[in-house]
């Protein structure tokens, strides 16, 4: 009888266990500057026009917004983390701060600091000091604001919307009342979204580079959670525009040995934004003198989009990418029109926006998880069936064999598969140790020039105070004003060990 009752113990717990791992879910992030469409890409993949506030709100590039399926009920619901009170106020000392900086070569950190205070507090707000913004009525409404989580459920999607805006987003025209400076993270659940997120989440990732610390190892800690990325750029801009490469270059090497990430979507969107009589003349088009202005526009609009694809492969063929990924499959480029998705009068067919196609990339992700879940759940059932089995056997069976013999065999089985275990994982060790030696001894001998590498962008030197003080107040980051120069000076020191230890960990771990 006691013997059953442990053995309904550990059944009731592996049961446990069980439903816990089927409630996993993996991330897919999306990377891409305000402006470039990405609420209105993931609004229309998620089929809800109204969804998420539009960039047209304002530039909002801090907040970690996190999109997935609501399992419960039928509302939209926004669980917002905030900032603690400490917290808040450290990072209103250090805003202070960097407005104080009167010098003419500014920080980059000036206008980001500039607009977090003038978004919550209004356009006066930067002309005040930090003592008479303490005293200020709104000051203390916003101090006891910030010391609880905050949630926001409605039916309505539109409305739903409207009082969500505030937290993710903010009007230049109109300053004040915008209170993402105190959030940390949104997560955002939709319903009637099971085929397409019942095992995935959605992570909008903002740029790296907030002068808030804390905000910018949310980013990094995001990125290497991810299973899938997607990186956004207009399409006129996907080309030429450094900050999308810069921001896959820094997936490459965030996402390398040990990283989780299986895929890379590049999605060009804004495809029906083009000047047909111009790209015409421009790309050499044959123009057909009775084809409707419709027609033309679709047909430069397609015409552009295939150029784009085969541009932005090429550009990949080039980079450092196929140290990470071995087949074309793990890399996709997309040409989307999320207007047009939604409009049938910009005459494209749902399938030349190449929405559709992102959302059966979607469905297929969330189908390989829930095979992966049920067969992991199903190999579970069977261990704990078989658990009860061979009790029941043990008990009914009158055979010669005692507990005593086959708990030898057990123990013996498990000794020489342990022994096994033990040799496999002693050759893995000195395989790795091999290569990190060899790495650290390259890295020794050039971390003074790598250094300078690193931190001198210019022969005179020119800035160099102000980057080697990012450097120094970031942790070893630094990120131009115009977000297409990144430097990690970490990651530059460890370059040799990753590069020595690349290829083996790939056998080790493919």
């Amino acid at each position: 009888m006691e013997n059953a009752k442990k053995i309904m113990k550990t059944v009731t717990h592996n049961i446990n266990q069980m439903d816990k791992v089927r409630r996993k879910k993996v991330s897919v992030g999306i990377f891409g500057k305000s402006g470039d469409g990405k609420s209105s890409l993931l609004n229309a993949v998620l089929g809800k026009k109204d969804l998420l506030p539009s960039d047209s709100y304002g530039a909002c590039t801090a907040i970690v917004t996190q999109v997935e399926a609501n399992l419960d009920d039928a509302n939209y619901i926004a669980e917002i983390e905030l900032f603690s009170k400490e917290d808040w106020e450290k990072e209103l000392k250090d805003l202070f701060r960097v407005l104080s900086d009167e010098s003419e070569d500014r920080n980059d950190d000036f206008e980001i600091a500039e607009e977090k205070i003038t978004a919550l507090y209004g356009a006066d707000a930067k002309n005040k000091t930090l003592e008479e913004l303490q005293k200020d009525d709104k000051f203390a409404e916003i101090e006891t604001f910030s010391l609880s989580k905050k949630t926001i459920s409605n039916f309505d999607v539109s409305e739903f919307s409207n009082d969500v805006a505030c937290y993710i987003q903010h009007s230049e025209s109109s300053p004040g009342g915008w209170y993402w400076p105190l959030v940390k993270s949104v997560t955002i659940k939709i319903p009637d979204c099971h085929e397409l997120l019942e095992h995935i989440v959605l992570v909008d990732i903002p740029g790296t580079g907030d002068c808030n610390k804390i905000r910018d190892d949310l980013w990094k800690s995001n990125l290497r959670e991810c299973s899938c990325v997607w990186i956004v750029s207009a399409i006129n801009r996907a080309i030429k525009d450094k900050e999308p490469w810069g921001i896959l270059k820094h997936c490459i090497e965030e996402l390398g040995p040990g990283g989780k990430c299986k895929r890379i979507n590049f999605i060009c969107t804004k495809t029906d934004e083009i000047n047909a009589t111009g790209y015409i003349r421009s790309a050499r088009l044959k123009r057909h003198q009775h084809q409707r202005n419709k027609d033309q526009k679709k047909m430069c609009i397609l015409h552009r989009n295939e150029h784009a694809k085969t541009d932005v492969k090429e550009r990949l063929e080039k980079s450092d990418i196929k140290k990470i990924f071995s087949t074309d499959n793990d890399f996709q480029v997309f040409t989307v029109s999320s207007n047009a998705f939604f409009d049938p009068e910009l005459n494209l067919e749902p399938s030349e926006t190449d929405i559709p196609k992102l959302q059966d990339d979607l469905k297929i992700l969330n189908k390989n998880i829930k095979r992966e879940l049920t067969r992991d759940y199903v190999n579970e059932a069977k261990g704990v069936l078989s658990l009860i089995q061979s009790v029941q056997q043990d008990t009914e069976k009158k055979t010669n064999e005692t507990r005593e013999s086959i708990h030898n065999e057990l123990e013996n089985n498990l000794k020489k598969a342990l022994n096994e275990l033990d040799n496999s994982f002693d050759n893995i060790y000195r395989v790795l140790e091999q290569c990190l030696s060899k790495g650290v001894e390259k890295s020794k001998k050039s971390c003074v020039a790598t250094t300078k590498d690193e931190i001198v962008l210019n022969k005179d030197g020119r800035r160099f105070h102000k980057i080697l003080q990012s450097l120094c107040k970031n942790g070893g980051d630094y990120l131009s004003k115009n977000r297409d120069v990144y430097l990690d000076l970490n990651k530059g020191l460890a370059k040799n060990l990753h590069e020595c230890l690349q290829e083996d960990f790939k056998e080790i771990f493919p």
